[in-house]
């Protein structure tokens, strides 16, 4: 599911070379904005502050914020499937 949602995700809000990439909470406004036919309703303020639900209290679908660091857990996954660095 997850998988999916990226996919779709990345299709949706594409990156473009001429067009300066957006903050994060702008990037989850956008996808709120799209998701809203589900009910979805997202908090400005506690989206741009990055609070851990920043979805509204009436909204039909919680959506909570997860802090990560992408950049991590790629080198983790590199690692796990590299193996251990040798020196040479």
């Amino acid at each position: 599911m997850l998988t999916e949602f990226g996919l779709w995700a990345a299709h949706r809000f594409p990156v473009r070379p001429d067009f300066p990439l957006p903050l994060s909470g702008d990037i989850r406004a956008r996808i709120g904005e799209e998701l809203s036919l589900l009910g979805l309703e997202l908090n400005e303020s506690r989206n741009e502050e990055a609070a851990s639900v920043i979805s509204t209290d009436p909204s039909r679908v919680t959506v909570c914020f997860i802090r990560t660091d992408e950049e991590r857990m790629i080198a983790r996954s590199v690692s796990r499937v590299l193996g251990p660095a040798t020196a040479t």
